[in-house]
């Protein structure tokens, strides 16, 4: 493809940024760069900000310089500091981050761009198969959800960082940068934040994963993720109890989607005064992408 033929590619595809933060991550570090660039998504816009490593990281980014909007190697103030800084230099319309430690599948960026121009009035979205991959990238968990809400989300519902995508008008009506004053969980609290703007989509499709190893934070300071998260639920005023785990696995167990064409009518009207019914939050592929109704407290 030459030059010319690229930029009209590029003029029908939104450009989606992708900001990678790392430190010492040079471990994994080539293969998260590896797994959003050779998808050949012809308009992205891919940043990296390495927290001034002193592994093989710089070395690492430097191979790969050329297709890379823009880099550092700078000390900073921690994952979300970063997360903040690359953000700031991003252009696109389509927003996400990915971790150094972690994946996409090779699909993930053009399913991306599909869902959003299909949709104009979808602002976010994220996998409802969420996959985990192991220390050597295989993946080696993919556990179904039955779909996302607002009130899920507030009973402990938690969404993949890896899978979700956001539009940046989401991302600017909800305040424009992550909350620094969380070490673990500002993911959690911009999510609270989007949801006071948008319904999230669930997509019938695996958008990325987390790499489990023994050096992640979430995994080695679990106790610290967890007081935030329920924080974060405080601050947002949730009626939920705050047993976050346990109250998930009870909403996860008790409720299966339902097409909203399978659901008597004399159940549906009590179910939508009651907040209980949630419409238009699946996408799914049956020749062409399409919304379905469900049934999800």
């Amino acid at each position: 493809m030459n030059a010319l033929e690229l930029e009209s590619v590029k003029d029908q595809l939104s450009r989606i940024s992708v900001v990678t933060p790392s430190y010492n991550q040079g471990r994994f570090l080539e293969q998260c760069i590896r797994s959003v660039l050779n998808q050949g998504y012809a308009n992205l816009e891919y940043i990296i900000i390495d927290g001034g490593s002193t592994d093989n990281s710089v070395e690492i980014i430097r191979k790969y310089e050329k297709h890379l909007a823009y880099w550092v190697s700078e000390p900073d103030e921690g994952q979300y500091h970063a997360l903040n800084k690359g953000f700031a230099r991003s252009t696109g319309e389509i927003m996400a981050w990915l971790n150094a430690d972690d994946l996409y599948p090779s699909w993930t960026l053009y399913v991306v761009a599909d869902i959003f121009r299909n949709f104009s009035d979808v602002e976010w979205i994220s996998s409802l198969y969420p996959l985990t991959w192991n220390e050597e990238g295989w993946a080696v968990q993919c556990v179904p959800l039955p779909g996302f809400s607002r009130r899920a989300f507030l009973a402990g519902r938690k969404i993949q960082q890896e899978s979700t995508f956001w539009r940046r008008t989401l991302w600017e009506r909800a305040g424009g940068c992550l909350d620094v004053g969380f070490s673990l969980a500002a993911d959690f609290e911009l999510w609270a934040r989007f949801w006071q703007h948008a319904e999230l989509y669930g997509v019938a499709v695996p958008l990325g994963g987390i790499r489990n190893h023994e050096g992640r934070r979430a995994i080695r300071h679990r106790a610290q993720y967890m007081d935030e998260t329920k924080r974060i639920l405080q601050r947002y005023g949730t009626r939920f109890p705050i047993k976050l785990e346990a109250t998930a696995r009870k909403v996860q167990s008790f409720t299966k989607a339902l097409p909203s064409d399978k659901l008597p009518k004399y159940l549906k009207s009590p179910l939508l005064r009651l907040g209980w019914y949630k419409g238009t939050n699946i996408i799914h592929q049956d020749g062409t992408w399409q919304k379905q109704e469900v049934l999800f407290p």
